[in-house]
Order: structure tokens, then sequence, then C-alpha cells
């Protein structure tokens, strides 16, 4: 997606918020957004759509090319929002990437049905982010709350995982688990920096709440591992 109207400012050099300083300083009165294939040209695709917009009489240029940021990261909010969002990728990837090897060997479970539990998780994945639109939608548009609601559910989750005792058991409480924070990513990362769309800053905070996630789960694939060979998996 490009955001102007090729073959307005578009190709080498045209890229974030060049493009609409571009437009804004051209004096433009109407831009947009092209949906286009890729190829070896910048942004020399077949164009697949357009959608013009006006660009707006007064204050656009203010709000087109914010300063420092950066400094939006650094707000209460944005950090809390980050610390838990680090911990759900770490959750999430860590219990999917390693379930079947805790399956395998708390339960004395051949390498074949050890790998079959993993099918739950995706599944239930899936429930988890349709009904985070339907949670959002009863908090009225507000992600913490929302959030929150799933955080419940993971606390329900992993004592049914601790508790269980048999296979079937511990394969359901880490198919929510993982399904809550699959939850938990679409409020906070694919909802919630919606919010901020009145600083300019919507593209920053998306970008690095969705590095948070990465970093939890580079954390989980090691981390996992180690904490199990010290702890033992009851540990993990």
């Amino acid at each position: 997606v490009h955001p102007a109207l090729i073959p307005s400012f578009c190709g080498k050099g045209y890229y974030g918020l060049r493009v609409h300083e571009a437009a804004l300083e051209y004096g433009v009165k109407v831009t947009g957004a092209t949906v286009h294939f890729v190829n070896e040209i910048p942004d020399g695709g077949e164009i697949i759509l357009q959608k013009a917009v006006d660009i707006q009489p007064t204050g656009a240029k203010k709000e087109a090319a914010p300063k420092g940021s950066y400094k939006i990261l650094f707000t209460p909010v944005v950090l809390c929002v980050m610390i838990p969002i680090v911990l759900q990728g770490m959750l999430r990837d860590g219990i999917t990437t390693w379930m079947p090897t805790y399956i395998g060997e708390t339960y004395n479970l051949g390498a074949a049905v050890a790998t079959l539990t993993g099918v739950a998780l995706p599944l239930f994945a899936i429930v988890c982010q349709k009904l985070a639109a339907v949670i959002y939608g009863k908090f009225r548009g507000k992600p913490l709350p929302a959030a929150a609601s799933f955080c419940a559910l993971a606390v329900a989750a992993c004592g049914l995982l601790l508790l269980g005792g048999n296979a079937a058991a511990s394969v359901l409480g880490a198919a929510m688990l993982t399904g809550a924070m699959h939850g938990t990513n679409s409020v906070l990362i694919m909802l919630m920096p919606s919010h901020f769309r009145n600083t300019g800053h919507v593209s920053t905070i998306s970008g690095t709440l969705n590095a948070c996630v990465y970093i939890g789960s580079a954390l989980s694939t090691y981390g996992f591992a180690a904490l199990s060979d010290t702890a033992g998996w009851g540990g993990t």
C-alpha cells in the first residue's frame, strides 16, 4: 500500500511522511492511497485499486510531520502496555513451541501423539481472535479493560494447566492460555494504536508494540528451554 495516488508522489525516496510532506508542499487538494503489486521498480507494480482523500485546509502540515516521535514511547501508558505485550509474546510463542515437548515428557506420550496435541492451539487462537473484536465492542472501544478480560481467562487457563493432572486437561489449559494471549495481542496491538491517531504517532506505536511481541517470542524460545533444564517443567 502506497500512501499517495500513483503516479503522483511515488518512486524512489517517496515513503512514510515524505510522501505526505511532498503532497502538502506541492499544494494538491486531494491525495489518497494506492494498493498495487510489487515488482523491481519502486511503486511500479500494477495498480489494484485507489482511494482518494481530501486534504484538510488547515493544520494538515503540522499533523503530517510530527517531531520527536520517539518521546511518545516513554509515556506511562505506552510503557505499561509494552511490558504485558512482551510477556504475552513469551507465553503465546513459548507454549506453542514447547507444549508438545512438555506433554510428551510429562505424560510419557510418543513424539507423534505429543506433536498432534499442538493442533488444538491454533484452533482456539482463531476463536479468541474473533472473540477479541466482540469483547472490545462490549467495552466500548476501551482496550485495557478488554485486554484485562483475556488476562483473567489466562489465569484460569494457568490453573487448569498446573492442576489438571492429565494430558487432556493440560492441552486444554495450554490452548486456552495461548488463545487468551492471541486475544490480548489483537486488542493491544491491532486496536490500541488507533487511540494515538491525534498525536500523529500511530505507526510508531504500532511498530514498537509489534517489536515487543518478537522480543518476548525470542526470550521464550531460549528461556523456556533453559528454565526447563534447571527447574523442570513444573517450575517452568
